[in-house]
């Protein structure tokens, strides 16, 4: 079999005989090795599913607000509307259309700011707080509370106490006994208040605060931030001072020399006693 130009039966692709070879002819008389028809067709298939993909493809453009496809004769696809969040009212909060000038719940105007009159004649008066008893009230309470907060005004007071108490020792034994209660009590609680805190601050802080008064001192002054707790620490010192002046001022301190001077005794006596000792 010849092919249409009288020759030999040349392959279209790759120009050789096909004449003895397994071969195809397709309709307009070209004749092909069957594997060169075969590698043939799947390049072109290839070929086309790349063009398909890439008239699928979106292409943005350099310039512009819209969306293009190559292969849709350049029409043009507008792009997604955003939803825009519609306004609300800034005086009461309601939600408004994106164009609204007045507010039709409370009558709030965007544009002069302002509510209008009628809303202004139905909106409730509010009623005015009278100065009375109970604002004065009010105001005293909340002064008292801020002056207690003073260290000042709270230790202050604390050495008042303690200097009637000083002072008023000396009027009878029930008023001294009194006054070495509470100062023993005051020493007591401030000394519990300072060993807490060194252990609240660590372990190692509570144990030398405990056993070693030195330590207890300088945590108390320079590591503790608390300031009732240094001027408490501070008065305890003042208040034993003064307790020790309170004491000895009513004779209930033992004599430094602890005998009672050869005077007392008296001359004669003393001869007396030796004598009969001799004896």
């Amino acid at each position: 079999m010849v092919s249409p130009n009288g020759g030999t039966k040349t392959c279209a692709v790759c120009r050789r005989d096909c004449a003895r070879q397994p071969r195809i002819k397709d309709k307009k008389g070209r004749y092909f090795h069957r594997q060169c028809f075969i590698k043939a067709k799947a390049k072109l298939n290839a070929k086309k599913a790349r063009e398909a993909r890439a008239k699928e493809q979106v292409v943005m453009p350099s310039s512009g607000s819209m969306t293009t496809l190559d292969d849709l004769g350049g029409s043009e696809i507008a792009p997604a509307a955003v939803p825009v969040a519609s306004p609300s009212c800034p005086n009461c909060g309601a939600i408004m259309p994106p164009d609204g000038v007045l507010c039709t719940n409370c009558g709030y105007n965007r544009q002069t700011g302002e509510l209008t009159p009628q809303a202004l004649a139905a909106a409730p008066t509010p009623e005015p707080i009278k100065p009375g008893r109970s604002a004065k009230l009010s105001i005293s309470g909340s002064a008292a509370t801020g002056l207690f907060k003073n260290p000042v005004v709270i230790w202050g007071g604390v050495i008042g106490l303690f200097l009637i108490l000083f002072l008023t020792a000396k009027a009878s034994a029930g008023v001294a006994a009194l006054y070495i209660g509470v100062t023993f009590v005051f020493c007591l609680a401030v000394w519990i208040w300072a060993i807490a805190a060194a252990f609240i601050e660590g372990v190692v802080h509570g144990i030398l605060s405990l056993v070693c008064d030195f330590y207890r001192l300088y945590y108390v002054l320079f590591v503790n931030s608390n300031t009732h707790l240094k001027i408490a620490y501070a008065l305890t010192f003042l208040t034993l001072i003064l307790l020790v002046f309170s004491l000895d001022s009513l004779g209930l301190l033992p004599d430094s020399e602890g005998l009672e001077s050869l005077e007392d005794f008296g001359t004669e006596d003393l001869d007396t006693q030796s004598i009969s000792d001799t004896d």
